[in-house]
């Protein structure tokens, strides 16, 4: 089912624990295809109906798993086990639709968009592990957001906007608990590669594997 995942988010998904895996990696799908209905919608328009379509299924009863969409049979299986975290999922929704709307969006509104999205997919694993949903995570998450939409945003000014604003948020993401460790992995690497002069570390190169490992080993 990760055939949308980075290879970041691959490596991340390494070091959950077993039987939190493959709830991880249903979020991060979801997350993974939510940005890709905006990214591929040439006409604001259609993206907004293509993520219309996945708030109205995921509004329907959680029990309800007959589906052909693997990602969405996913969800719906986590959210029958936790109920609290449909509210979140339909909040990355809305995060994402941020997006689609007028461009480009004020500070408030891409601080809105980091919130929705980034927030809740950190805090909805954080009700997975037991770990509730700490304001570390909703703040880690919403700079993870905010630093992976500056990554893969063509407009510069925006992409600028973005990485300033996650880095003005507090996310000590040396707190997380150990449960959560592939997000703990996603958020450092994204703040690093924040550091890096004229963009991101290689994506997938063995460098970034070794980047993994010390955040892992070193707590860093």
């Amino acid at each position: 089912m990760n055939g949308l995942l980075d290879h970041d988010r691959i490596i991340a998904l390494a070091y959950a624990k077993s039987r939190f895996r493959s709830s991880f990696e249903a979020l991060l799908m979801l997350d993974a295809t939510l940005g890709n209905a905006v990214r591929a919608a040439r006409d604001p328009l259609l993206g907004q109906i293509r993520l219309a379509w996945w708030r109205d299924e995921l509004e329907r009863v959680p029990t309800l798993l007959t589906t052909a969409d693997p990602v969405l049979r996913a969800i719906r299986a986590i959210i029958a086990r936790h109920d609290v975290i449909q509210g979140m999922c339909l909040a990355m929704v809305n995060g994402w639709e941020i997006l689609l709307s007028d461009w480009p969006p004020e500070d408030d509104r891409l601080t809105e968009f980091g919130k929705l999205r980034g927030g809740n997919l950190f805090a909805a694993a954080g009700v997975l592990t037991g770990a509730g949903t700490a304001e570390v995570l909703v703040a880690s998450g919403s700079a993870w957001a905010l630093r992976d939409l500056s990554f893969h945003c063509s407009d510069k000014e925006v992409a600028k906007r973005a990485s300033e604003l996650a880095t003005q948020k507090s996310n000590s993401t040396r707190r997380f608990p150990l449960e959560m460790r592939p997000f703990h992995i996603l958020a450092r690497l994204a703040e690093q590669d924040s550091l890096v002069p004229g963009g991101r570390s290689k994506v997938g190169s063995p460098f970034r594997v070794l980047q993994a490992l010390g955040i892992v080993f070193l707590r860093r």
